[in-house]
């Protein structure tokens, strides 16, 4: 079991909200050249071995029982009531299962593994919008991965990405149709919005390396192919913010760390 610390969610940045338009779908690249992730030091945590282990475990939520709620799709969108009929549309951002099970908790190795060279993926990741929902609610792509911005719904949607490490940007999607995206920077996690429909929201992390899992409603996780060494392991939620614990991965094995988010 590793040693938890407690990292508070930080304040979310004041946005003006840009309105959203028409005009053509574009392709946008980012940088050619990645950065590289420092993470502030290794602080002593270090992934070095020839050996390879896993982490698995299980997050948890303590806390009083939490109903997701319902959604006020109330707009002069009439799309968007009419694709949610009859059964609404429940909200994502506190998913809580049987016995605590918390789901939507990114965990990911968050420093330690800064001179691991691991190969960007080909596959791009994709973020739907679909009868006015995000999909996935959360994901985590790679530096220099590709990421689709889909649209599936025949309305007019934009895609606004936070400002944070990547820069912010803002893309409006008024018809069915898809653009590309490289993000360039480490960010855990950019905010992904509509301002067209407000309850649209999704959390994107980029990672430098391939060391990650979501959690989904078992609350359950693991990480393969991890070289063996000790590593300062994160998990991230969008209500509740970020604990961390150090974990040491030996070769061949499987080290598990228990997770408790309380609020």
């Amino acid at each position: 079991m590793g040693r938890p610390r407690f990292l508070p969610p930080g304040l979310i940045a004041l946005l003006v909200l840009a309105a959203c338009g028409g005009g053509e779908d574009l392709l946008l690249v980012g940088d050619a050249e990645a950065t590289v992730y420092s993470g502030g030091g290794s602080g002593g945590f270090s992934l070095t071995g020839p050996g390879k282990g896993s982490i698995t475990g299980k997050v948890v939520f303590k806390g009083a029982p939490y109903a997701r709620r319902r959604l006020d799709l109330t707009t002069e969108d009439g799309f968007c009531v009419d694709a949610r009929v009859p059964e609404g549309l429940l909200s994502e951002d506190f998913l809580v299962g049987k016995d605590g099970a918390l789901g939507g908790v990114i965990v990911y190795v968050k420093k330690g593994a800064e001179t691991v060279k691991v190969p960007v993926p080909t596959e791009p990741v994709v973020l739907d919008q679909v009868r006015c929902q995000y999909v996935p609610h959360v994901a985590v792509l790679q530096v220099g991965q590709t990421l689709i911005l889909k649209s599936s719904d025949n309305t007019s949607h934009n895609v606004h990405g936070a400002p944070g490490a990547n820069s912010e940007f803002n893309i409006p999607m008024s018809r069915p149709g898809q653009i590309s995206k490289v993000l360039t920077k480490t960010e855990v996690a950019k905010r992904i919005y509509c301002d067209v429909h407000g309850w649209m929201e999704s959390w994107l992390a980029v990672l430098p390396h391939s060391f990650h899992a979501i959690t989904g409603e078992q609350g359950t996780f693991l990480i393969e192919a991890i070289p063996e060494g000790t590593c300062l392991l994160a998990a991230w939620h969008e209500e509740l913010g970020e604990l961390t614990f150090e974990v040491t991965v030996k070769a061949g094995e499987a080290a598990t760390q228990e997770i408790t988010f309380e609020k």
